[in-house]
């Protein structure tokens, strides 16, 4: 709020959001927090909020207070390996309320302002996962396929084994790591998939 209220003008921002069980709940924060960001600004910054599924009027509501564009990741793209991988987002949302969301949210907020962002590789750690980097790289490159044609903007971040984490404490799944290729392959695909 100090930031975009003093004489700094920020060009871009996102707020992470997601947290909260009641998809109704955290359309209101995510509300209350767009209404009070864009009021504070005497300009209208690109706002992105990454939120999970929320039903369309909340979207309309999100979009009519300034927002600019939405992401909202679902990880891994498999249904099975998503139940695994994200078991919050699986048992609360649902990997099929995840595509509905995504298509909804292109016809409010426009083609381009929806994203998804993939952990590369995490499908490699699943028990029920992928089993070659090849197979989760193919994978990758279906959901950059299927968003595209629908109008989201598709992104990866490669997957990091934090100490604590639930994959990084297995020393055993370091050998499973995607090797640069992965990312290589994925990325040259993603260029060719935009353009």
């Amino acid at each position: 709020f100090k930031l975009i209220s003093s004489e700094v003008r920020l060009i871009d921002g996102i707020y992470y959001g997601g947290a909260v069980i009641d998809s109704g709940k955290e359309a209101e924060i995510q509300l209350r927090f767009g209404e009070k960001i864009l009021s504070a600004a005497s300009y209208l910054p690109n706002v992105r909020l990454s939120i999970p599924p929320m039903h369309r009027k909340n979207l309309q509501r999100l979009k009519d207070t300034g927002t600019a564009s939405l992401s909202s990741n679902i990880e891994v793209w498999e249904p099975h390996i998503f139940a695994e991988v994200c078991p919050a987002k699986s048992r609360y949302r649902g990997y099929e309320r995840y595509l509905e969301f995504y298509q909804e949210a292109v016809d409010v907020f426009g083609a381009g302002n929806v994203s998804c962002t993939f952990v590369a590789g995490v499908s490699l750690m699943a028990a029920n996962g992928h089993r070659t980097w090849q197979e989760s790289r193919d994978s990758l490159i279906e959901a950059f396929r299927w968003l595209i044609k629908n109008g989201v903007f598709p992104g990866f971040i490669p997957l990091r084994l934090g100490v604590g984490s639930v994959y990084g404490d297995d020393k055993s799944n370091w050998e499973k790591v995607a090797p640069p290729e992965y990312y290589l392959d994925a990325s040259i695909a993603h260029h060719d998939l935009m353009m």
